[in-house]
């Protein structure tokens, strides 16, 4: 910072051993390397490079996908456990696999209790603003938020609440179920559509659930947890 960079600097070699040497996860350094070849492309343009060096670069490798979910029953318990509002804003997350960030921006205008929906804003992208499915039991906790608070109209459902506040509440409910202590935000998420590939929904649904153009990521991430033909014949059974 603060020093000139020469042209002559940016090369293959010296990009890769800057990359290497950066002290984060393979899937990040990946998205540093997106970063940094989209500014070389950018010099390419304003004719400051004759060539982009980074193209040649192999991309580091992505993380393991990560696996930790919680089956519903501690998902209720761990919802249950937090105090409201963000009992309410952990329900959203865990019963309809809403962002965190999105689910913070969320008015009680968005809220259809006739259709067991809410509306979402993708604060990430705006492709991922959509209309989620929220599960019974999550919509019941939401409901009782608005309830209490007597939301109406254009107000927040959690107004004043934080990711990271959000974050520390779960933790200390975590530690009071003697849960895994691992477990994030994010990871509802995954609990979410663990348990929706498990009971038979089409992988497109739980896709837009979770804010994706497609269903690939759901399938290639959680294709493994999809029933065969004989455990939705054995669930049949048991219903009857």
């Amino acid at each position: 910072e603060g020093k000139p960079f020469l042209r002559s600097e940016f090369t293959r070699r010296r990009i890769s051993e800057a990359l290497a040497a950066l002290p984060c996860s393979g899937s990040t350094q990946r998205r540093y390397l997106a970063a940094w070849s989209s500014f070389a492309s950018h010099l390419v343009d304003l004719e400051i490079l004759d060539a982009n060096p980074l193209r040649s670069i192999r991309a580091p490798r992505n993380n393991p996908p990560r696996e930790l979910w919680l089956p519903l029953p501690e998902v209720v318990q761990l919802v249950d456990a937090q105090p409201e509002p963000f009992r309410a804003l952990a329900a959203l997350r865990e019963g309809a696999g809403v962002e965190i960030s999105a689910a913070l921006t969320v008015r009680r205008a968005d809220v259809d209790f006739d259709n067991s929906t809410v509306f979402v804003r993708g604060t990430k992208t705006t492709a991922r603003t959509r209309t989620v499915l929220v599960e019974p039991w999550a919509m019941a906790r939401l409901a009782e938020c608005i309830r209490r608070a007597a939301l109406t109209g254009a107000a927040f459902l959690f107004e004043g609440v934080t990711a990271r506040r959000a974050l520390d509440v779960q933790r200390a409910a975590i530690k009071a179920l003697r849960l895994d202590k691992s477990y994030t935000l994010h990871d509802a998420r995954h609990s979410y559509a663990v348990r929706q590939m498990k009971a038979g929904v089409e992988p497109q649904i739980i896709a837009h659930n979770l804010g994706h153009k497609d269903a690939l990521m759901v399938l290639k991430g959680y294709g493994k947890y999809r029933p065969t033909a004989q455990d939705l014949t054995r669930a049949q059974m048991r219903a009857v």
